[in-house]
């Protein structure tokens, strides 16, 4: 069978897709280990850290199209943190495609590299390499999800939790989320086909408040215990990034300190402190040699990789990529540039990025989102003619112009223009008029 003609591995339903693939290890941190003997405070009886993200909480993040859900899910929290610190941030599709490309091997090119990815995978990477905003994760910790208190003091603190889970079809067809305010809770046995990826975001009395494809919902507290354990194949985390932290105030906006709190776990035995990179962080830049183009006309794309300190210079190789599909990879020289030609974008705005693939000694990076507009192509100018009669004789003269309207300037000399041509004629003028088949005669 063609490479392009097999099928994906997971499941598309009513437009919809999932994509999560179960994570080969157990987790290596519990959030449990980190509750004996401390002082954490109680958990309010609701929390909601909606308001401030609805903007990424209602992106789709291509879950429609791609079998992404680990991507998107990733991002709502992203949203979320970003959101609620007062510095939103929501990624292109372009970066959102770059990272599932880094994360789960997709390639635009190729559809039925369109596999998913599994989530451990995806939050190592936001540790090592981070978002399209250069927000990354310090850590993530596994969190039991038969305890309600310690899910509601995972949310409270940490804003939001990353579940992974094989859901029983029953959410797929009769709950079949159609729009927000919908709700899961246990509807038979746990699908292996039917892995997926949300994000908790609240909590009320009911359960937890969930980010899927765009729409909020309630995963009951039973399904959460149902579906996200272990037994079930199930996998719960809590994501921890210095980006909840508010850049005014240095607080997570429950008000606590935040670096306070994770100096806290620390002491309980624990270690979630960032590590100190071996790699070195990189920055990508992004132009265009002619932009706006036309259609079927070559651009020039070029990308510079510099490190963030330091003055030694990346190698690896940088992949240009555009949600259309048009993609392209070349080697980075010896002063880290490189660049490529493109003629088969399509026409229309064409968002661009540039992702670098990161080597030994240096962290991989995505450039900002380059929007490259192609206009149609310019057809060519058609031919306009003018015929002057003298007397019995007659010239015609012929240019090409965009102008169909050719001036005649009398009297002697006269001169014909057409667009920017003017030809001048000299001579007597006998007489004028028109001649018998109607030209200007002189």
């Amino acid at each position: 069978m063609d490479e392009q003609t097999k099928t994906t591995t997971y499941k598309t339903v009513n437009g919809l897709k999932l994509g999560r693939k179960r994570s080969a290890q157990p987790a290596p941190l519990h959030f449990k280990n980190y509750l004996i003997g401390s002082a954490l405070p109680t958990p309010p009886a609701t929390c909601d850290y909606t308001a401030a993200a609805m903007t990424s909480l209602n992106n789709i993040f291509l879950n429609d199209q791609l079998g992404d859900c680990v991507i998107a899910g990733a991002e709502h929290y992203l949203g979320v943190i970003t959101g609620n610190a007062g510095n939103l941030f929501i990624p292109t599709n372009a970066q959102v495609i770059a990272e599932y490309g880094s994360i789960g091997g997709y390639n635009p090119n190729n559809p039925f590299s369109d596999q998913g990815c599994d989530m451990q995978t995806a939050m190592n990477y936001y540790v090592s390499t981070g978002f399209a905003n250069n927000t990354k994760l310090t850590s993530w910790i596994a969190v039991d999800p038969t305890n309600q208190t310690e899910l509601q003091l995972a949310i409270y603190l940490f804003e939001g939790l990353y579940f992974g889970m094989e859901l029983p079809n029953a959410w797929l067809n009769a709950d079949m989320p159609q729009a927000s305010g919908f709700t899961w809770d246990v509807a038979g046995n746990p699908d292996p086909e039917n892995g997926h990826c949300v994000t908790g975001v609240g909590y009320n009395a009911n359960g937890i408040v969930i980010d899927t494809w765009g729409m909020l919902g309630t995963l009951t507290w039973a399904a959460i215990a149902e579906y996200a354990s272990a037994n079930s194949n199930g996998e719960l985390y809590i994501l921890i990034s210095q980006g909840a932290l508010n850049k005014t105030t240095n607080l997570a906006p429950n008000g606590f300190n935040w670096s306070q709190l994770v100096a806290d776990f620390d002491a309980l035995g624990g270690s979630i402190t960032p590590v100190t990179p071996t790699t070195t962080a990189t920055t990508i830049s992004l132009a265009s040699s002619v932009n706006p183009s036309n259609v079927g006309q070559a651009t020039t794309l070029s990308s510079n990789v510099k490190p963030a300190t330091g003055t030694a210079v990346p190698t690896g190789t940088v992949t240009f990529n555009t949600v259309s599909g048009v993609n392209a990879t070349s080697t980075l020289d010896n002063t880290g540039q490189t660049s490529v030609n493109v003629s088969n974008l399509p026409q229309g705005s064409n968002v661009l990025t540039a992702a670098y693939s990161g080597d030994a000694n240096f962290t991989g990076s995505i450039s900002p989102a380059l929007t490259q507009v192609v206009n149609p192509t310019i057809p060519p100018p058609t031919p306009t003619s003018v015929t002057v009669a003298f007397g019995v004789y007659e010239l015609t003269i012929t240019a090409i112009s965009t102008d169909p309207t050719p001036v005649i300037t009398p009297p002697s000399p006269i001169t014909v223009t057409i667009g920017n041509q003017t030809l001048t004629i000299t001579g007597t003028v006998i007489s004028s008029g028109k001649t018998k088949d109607g030209h200007n005669g002189y």
